[in-house]
């Protein structure tokens, strides 16, 4: 079930320099790995369904020779510019960090699970399907659910790092293994972050239990500032 998971790292460590020239990496899923762009013009738009090694590596040659170019997106998208401009840093960065101002190491992003009528991880299933922007690992070997948003709509995004959780605790021999592939270890313990615009008026008090919070402002074309809420 995690044989893209570990051929996505091993594409990431074997042609690092290659990706990082071209703003590029490969993410691991259940079904398949996909070559993802990380820049601003072509956030998160790549190639999918990659099933072999020689695929990957092929894919990777035509994009940066130019024998292939990514489609322009086909309308605005904050959240992953957002979304790439962290991956892009934290790839960048040799200890993986995200800039977020907190010790939280990337791991992998838009991991897709389907559910089965238990509530566990399927490659068969047709159930419910769910979808995580980031997933990290603290220094103190917790693990991250972040979701970004681009808009505070706190039920929202709430609701979808919660759910996230219950995956997670349902299923967590398979996240261990995932966290494995990265060389890191993961203590058990579940973190979630919410990362969404900084506001200067004034808004409605909202429980956020347990969730930790870091708003981001645009300094720029393509950098952030962020600043810990809670």
């Amino acid at each position: 079930m995690l044989i893209y998971f570990e051929l996505a790292k091993s594409l990431n460590d074997e042609f690092r320099t290659t990706l990082l020239e071209n703003d590029l990496h490969f993410r691991g899923n259940f079904n398949s790995i996909s070559l993802i762009s990380l820049n601003k013009e072509t956030p998160e738009l790549g190639i999918s369904g990659i099933k072999t090694r020689e695929k990957a590596e092929s894919e990777l040659k035509n994009i940066t020779n130019g024998t292939r170019k990514l489609s322009d997106p086909q309308r605005p998208t904050p959240e992953k510019i957002l979304q790439a401009y962290l991956i892009r840093i934290a790839l960048k960065n040799s200890d993986k960090l995200l800039p977020i101002g907190i010790p939280v190491k990337f791991i992998t992003s838009e991991i897709v699970v389907r559910l089965d009528q238990n509530k566990h991880v399927s490659n068969e299933s047709q159930g419910e399907k769910l979808v995580n922007d980031i997933l990290g690992i603290s220094d103190k070997a917790s693990l991250y659910i972040v979701e970004l948003k681009s808009f505070r709509k706190f039920k929202e995004l709430k609701g979808q790092l919660d759910k996230f959780e219950k995956v997670i605790e349902t299923n967590k021999d398979i996240f261990s293994k995932i966290i494995s592939i990265h060389k890191d270890n993961w203590n058990g313990s579940i973190k979630k972050l919410a990362i969404w615009p900084k506001t200067e008026g004034k808004e409605k008090e909202v429980d956020w239990g347990d969730i930790e919070v870091i708003e981001y402002q645009n300094v720029g074309a393509d950098d952030y500032r962020f600043s810990l809420l809670r």
